[in-house]
């Protein structure tokens, strides 16, 4: 099941996508860089949530657990927390202070 960008494009971008922002084409590259790298499982459950499908949605239509499902999505998120930390994957500032995607946390917050 191949990833299609554009379900990326529409859910990152203001505006559901119609402008994208140079920021959000490099982000979304770079985690199709990382989610290259991942199984056929991973990329499955990947393009089924960016079309909207909850967990268990997901879960049904590969054939697979709920704990499957889960794990994929954790082990994706770990890899882009590894790759934003080693500074390979540039989250655009206004998300990561909205707590909208994971970013870095701001200087002196201490939670």
């Amino acid at each position: 099941m191949a990833l299609d960008q554009e379900p990326f494009y529409r859910a990152l971008s203001p505006g559901g996508g119609e402008e994208v922002p140079a920021r959000v084409e490099h982000l979304v590259d770079d985690l199709f860089a990382i989610a290259a790298a991942r199984s056929a499982t991973t990329s499955a459950v990947l393009k089924l949530t960016a079309d909207g499908l909850t967990q268990e949605e997901i879960a049904e239509e590969l054939g697979i657990t709920l704990k499957a499902v889960k794990s994929a999505m954790c082990n994706f998120r770990k890899k882009v927390r590894k790759a934003r930390d080693r500074g390979k994957l540039t989250v655009p500032r206004y998300w990561a202070a909205d707590r909208t995607l994971p970013g870095p946390k701001p200087a002196g917050d201490t939670r």
